[in-house]
């Protein structure tokens, strides 16, 4: 007995309603009665139960059909599809291959191809499957696959292929509104990322009786897809002033440092640097690996860096060997956690000050992102040092003399600060003024609980974008209580930055 026709009919065109209506014919019913059918009408029960997310009735139907004819393209794209709905890369890769077999060269299956690949996170092959498919059967005319081209490219690392892809979207394919703004949000990272570019700075931080200049300027480009070369030249200019146990003291040094920094995957990720100060040789190495669902792990190694932590140590021209582990992990979409520890040895005039370790904490909230773009998060900072250098000689260029040993000792003991424990929470507000304005409002409360007492801060930055080649910065800031040794001095910051793409 033959299926009736006019059943057929009201299945296609009413399925929604008939996918719950209690006297809808039972699939199994439907899957006995399917080979009466012709192979149309077979296909389209396979197309039709697929929309309606029966994927068991949809499988079952399409094996049917691929029993008697397995090369029938129309069933084996909608399988691929199905596949593709579920997020199975398996299933995808199994039936596009199979599609293959049967129709070499098709660019609906070697689409499907590199879609599996893709969602098996094989992002190479991904990239170079949708890549030779564009070269070899679209340059005349527009690529269907074109988004998928660029997000393959973009998560291979190809970052050079992914640009012109986006590009290639916003000039030539007809994008919604919210597509089209994610593709030049994309765009403008890929632009800020990976163009040449110049870089220029200026900043400053002043304590009640001392100040410091920091002037950089630097080059970073490509040497390929894969590789980026920078060159960073560093000057600063310490002052302090003639205070107890200090002599007035001006101290300027400068530094210059390359970096290469290489993309294996959108995974593995290394950076080696080397430079030159007044104290000689420096360099270190570090490695990163980020993991799926935006994780991502770092360690790094720097001999004989610059030492921060106090003005003092600065004016001294103070060392460190350091390393340091840093993890990321994007909790869920608003939410992030990072966590940084390290251990090091601090230097002055060649002679080792001490050891010491410690970690930072951030968790950050996004609270929206309409408008005003606002993060509050909780930050802290546990650390301690344990100082081996008993001899005061090394703080003798800044002692004051009249203060004999005694100045000399306590500039010592003061160089780095033995403990800090300190914990509080900040705000970031950030959104454009205008065009071609941004700004940037941080603000931020802490309290030490190794010095029993509640510090703030607040900073203002304004970013000027006359061209998108541009970027001018200039920030202005204020803490109550500086950082590491200088803690328990308020502060005042103020820098200026130029970017500039080439």
């Amino acid at each position: 007995m033959k299926f009736p026709r006019v059943i057929f009919c009201c299945l296609l065109l009413a399925a929604p309603a008939l996918q719950a209506a209690e006297e809808f014919m039972a699939d199994a019913e439907v899957l006995q009665r399917a080979p009466t059918l012709t192979i149309e009408e077979r296909r389209y029960l396979v197309y039709l139960y697929a929309r309606l997310n029966q994927a068991p009735v949809a499988q079952a139907l399409a094996e049917q059909i691929l029993k008697d004819n397995p090369s029938d393209r129309q069933t084996l794209l909608v399988l691929a599809s199905m596949a593709v709905e579920r997020k199975d890369p398996e299933a995808i890769l199994r039936i596009a291959r199979e599609f293959l077999r049967y129709y070499p060269g098709d660019h609906q299956g070697r689409y499907f191809l590199g879609a599996g690949h893709y969602l098996a996170k094989q992002y190479a092959q991904a990239n170079e499957v949708l890549r030779e498919l564009k070269h070899e059967q679209f340059l005349a005319r527009k690529y269907p696959y074109e988004t998928d081209l660029a997000a393959s490219a973009y998560a291979a690392g190809d970052w050079y292929r992914a640009m012109l892809s986006y590009q290639e979207l916003l000039r030539h394919h007809a994008l919604g509104d919210d597509l089209r703004s994610r593709v030049r949000i994309v765009l403008d990272s890929l632009y800020r990322e990976h163009l040449p570019r110049w870089d220029f700075g200026a900043y400053g931080t002043t304590l009640k009786n001392a100040r410091v200049w920091r002037y950089t300027g630097g080059e970073a480009q490509h040497l390929s897809d894969s590789q980026w070369v920078s060159v960073n030249y560093t000057r600063d200019q310490v002052t302090i002033e003639e205070a107890p146990s200090l002599r007035a003291t001006r101290e300027e040094r400068a530094e210059a440092v390359a970096t290469l920094s290489t993309v294996y995957d959108r995974r593995w990720e290394t950076d080696a640097w080397i430079g030159h100060s007044g104290e000689g040789l420096l360099g270190g190495a570090r490695v990163s690996y980020r993991f799926a669902n935006q994780r991502e792990v770092s360690l790094d190694y720097s001999a004989n860096e610059r030492a921060l932590d106090s003005l003092t140590l600065e004016a001294l021209d103070g060392r460190q060997y350091r390393t340091n582990f840093t993890a990321s992990w994007l909790i869920e979409t608003d939410l992030t956690f990072v966590v940084r520890g390290h251990w090091r040895e601090v230097y002055v005039n060649d002679r080792k000050l001490g050891r010491g370790s410690g970690v930072d904490l951030n968790l950050d909230y996004t609270l929206w992102r309409q408008g005003p773009r606002v993060s509050i998060g909780y930050r802290g900072s546990i650390s301690s040092f344990l100082q081996t250098l008993n001899d005061p000689s090394p703080a003798a260029p800044i002692a004051d003399p009249a203060g004999g040993i005694g100045s000399q000792l306590g500039i010592l003991n003061n160089l780095v600060s033995r403990r800090i424990n300190r914990h509080g929470i900040g705000l970031l507000i950030t959104d454009n003024l205008a065009d071609a304005w941004l700004y940037r409002l941080t603000a931020g409360v802490d309290y030490d609980f190794e010095l029993s007492s509640t510090s703030w801060n607040s900073a203002l930055a304004l970013t000027f974008l006359p061209r998108k080649s541009i970027e001018m910065t200039a920030e202005a800031g204020y803490t109550s209580s500086a950082s590491s040794s200088n803690a328990g001095s308020s502060a005042s910051l103020l820098n200026f930055y130029v970017r500039i793409y080439h």
